[in-house]
């Protein structure tokens, strides 16, 4: 422990010597003095009366969405970087017009950045965000923010806010169970950062007691059809690929693999407001958000950078699955991205 900080931790030797030497100068000093002959005036001395100095000026923030405060709405893009530039500067100007404040709109790389910038919303500044499932279990369990609104793809009987991830492997001599994968099998992904691929697929690893370093090698693919037909083809021993893929891939390839397991369902993207958002604020954005995704040619934009056909309001049940699915493998979200 740091003894400057300790009121009952003992002086240091160095420290308690000067402190004694001090004293005996003291007593040394007082001991030398000539000695009074006799009772002296001494002339009253006066004390100057305090004079208080005023403290300087606190800085104000300026009020989130005002010119000089923005708010910055996050969003991770599914599209390249020219084509999410563009749209990011488009939806500035419209939710900057349809709310009255002044929004920002910037893309980032991944979906921890998106979560840093939430918990980082303090002293005035305001940071919203468009994060995966996981991402806004991890923004609530460090109480950085609040689940609004979700993003639904599909119409009619397909649409949908969320896909599960499948653990799939090949029909004949595959693994027989997810536990089998921990014999240095050798697994395929999109990439190391991928949520559907690897991320996800890792939790159910851990539920089954595999940690992911048991297993073997891993190959990166170009494409889900790309991974998918690896596994059927033998390449790897294992993958995970969300549902609607394995869903949508050829028959052939559907027909060379099996589940083993299947995850929660993910949400694709939700938008989180972190406590310090205003509520005047927070229900503009709501609000315009809502109408330019109704919006067939303003609100293009807003469903190109979320691959999003609507938005629905966040119910407090919708995670439901999903903290039982992270609850499963024993993890601890709110140290996520620490």
């Amino acid at each position: 422990m740091n003894e400057f900080f300790c009121g009952e931790c003992p002086i240091k030797p160095r420290t308690t010597t000067i402190v004694l030497a001090l004293l005996f100068a003291a007593v040394a000093f007082a001991a030398c003095r000539p000695a009074a002959t006799g009772p002296r005036n001494v002339a009253p001395t006066t004390t100057p009366t305090p004079i208080s100095t005023p403290l300087p000026p606190v800085a104000t923030q300026p009020p989130p969405g005002s010119d000089d405060n923005p708010i910055r709405l996050l969003v991770n893009p599914a599209l390249t970087v020219a084509s999410a530039r563009s749209a990011a500067n488009r939806l500035t100007g419209e939710l900057t017009e349809r709310t009255g404040l002044a929004v920002v709109v910037e893309t980032v790389t991944s979906d921890a950045e998106a979560l840093a910038a939430l918990c980082d919303s303090v002293g005035g500044a305001v940071n919203v965000a468009w994060v995966d499932g996981l991402t806004v279990l991890a923004a609530q369990a460090q109480g950085c923010g609040e689940a609004v609104l979700m993003a639904e793809r599909g119409v009619g009987r397909r649409a949908q806010t969320g896909d599960s991830v499948r653990l799939v492997t090949q029909a004949e001599d595959g693994a027989a169970s997810v536990a089998a994968l921990g014999n240095d099998a050798s697994f395929c992904r999109l990439g190391y950062d991928d949520l559907a691929t690897w991320l996800v697929p890792s939790i159910m690893l851990q539920t089954a007691g595999v940690p992911p370093s048991e297993i073997g090698a891993v190959t990166d693919y170009e494409d889900l059809n790309a991974v998918l037909a690896a596994v059927a083809g033998g390449e790897c021993d294992a993958a995970g690929v969300p549902a609607s893929a394995l869903a949508a891939a050829n028959a052939a390839t559907r027909n060379a693999l099996i589940s083993l397991a299947e995850s929660a369902s993910i949400p694709y993207s939700v938008l989180v407001y972190p406590p310090e958002m205003p509520l005047g604020a927070r229900t503009a954005l709501e609000n315009a958000l809502t109408d330019l995704m109704a919006d067939a040619d303003a609100g293009e934009p807003l469903r190109d950078l979320l691959s999003a056909d609507a938005l629905e309001q966040v119910d407090a049940s919708d995670f439901d699955d999903l903290n039982d699915f992270i609850a499963a493998a024993g993890l601890d979200l709110a140290r996520l991205g620490q």
